[in-house]
């Protein structure tokens, strides 16, 4: 089978230097064709963050990024 996604390690950070949040940290997966896939977790655990990355609604973001 082939990937019909493939993310590696993301990243997102909000803020500034000195008030940095990190939403997402080094997430990686592939789903395959014909796999049903569901991203659970608790409210302000960065599902919509995730999501919103992957269909570049947001830019993935590194910490040296703010350095």
């Amino acid at each position: 089978m082939s990937h019909v996604l493939e993310v590696k390690n993301i990243e997102k950070y909000y803020g500034n230097k000195s008030n940095l949040t990190k939403a997402i940290d080094n997430i990686s997966f592939q789903v395959e064709e014909g796999e049903f896939v569901g991203i659970m977790g608790a409210s302000g655990s960065g599902k919509t963050t995730l999501l919103n990355c992957i269909s570049t609604i947001d830019r993935v973001t590194c910490r040296t990024d703010y350095n």
